[in-house]
């Protein structure tokens, strides 16, 4: 039996019973296989090289992809693999898009673990991260009284 080319090897993986998502016109095609553990990203082997199946659908339908540059999904399904649904763009843009469509888990997120408002009162903003003013001050005075007599 002749070996399958690249391909015809990640088209055998690809159904197209994916989701349809609100905002797009045709349904999601979706990676067949389990993702990864960890990643939780869809992954194929393209010349040795473990990539993401968006990648190698692009790869393999379009061309290579350029420096500097990632695919991004429209659709915001990662695992999706339809390239109508795929676009060339910078990690910048892909988190502006997935902010923009309300999709950022940390961002949607409107108290901390303790229950505290994530408000402008209450909210210490460091870098790219938000932090609780009521539990930071806790912490602090906890730190201080374990550590006041050392």
């Amino acid at each position: 039996m002749p070996r399958m080319g690249n391909l015809e090897r990640f088209e055998s993986k690809v159904t197209c019973d994916g989701l349809q998502m609100p905002h797009m016109k045709d349904r999601c095609t979706s990676w067949g296989l389990k993702p990864n553990k960890y990643t939780k990203r869809a992954m194929f082997s393209l010349s040795g090289n473990s990539i993401s199946a968006s990648s190698a659908a692009w790869q393999l339908q379009v061309g290579p992809i350029p420096n500097g540059l990632q695919v991004n999904h429209h659709c915001d399904n990662s695992l999706c693999t339809r390239i109508s649904h795929l676009y060339l763009g910078v990690s910048k843009q892909n988190s502006k898009d997935r902010d923009d469509r309300g999709r950022n888990y940390e961002s949607n997120k409107t108290h901390c673990p303790k229950e505290h408002p994530y408000d402008e009162v209450n909210t210490r903003r460091y870098r790219t991260a938000r932090y609780c003013r009521t539990c930071n001050s806790a912490y602090n005075k906890e730190y201080y009284r374990r550590n006041k007599g050392k």
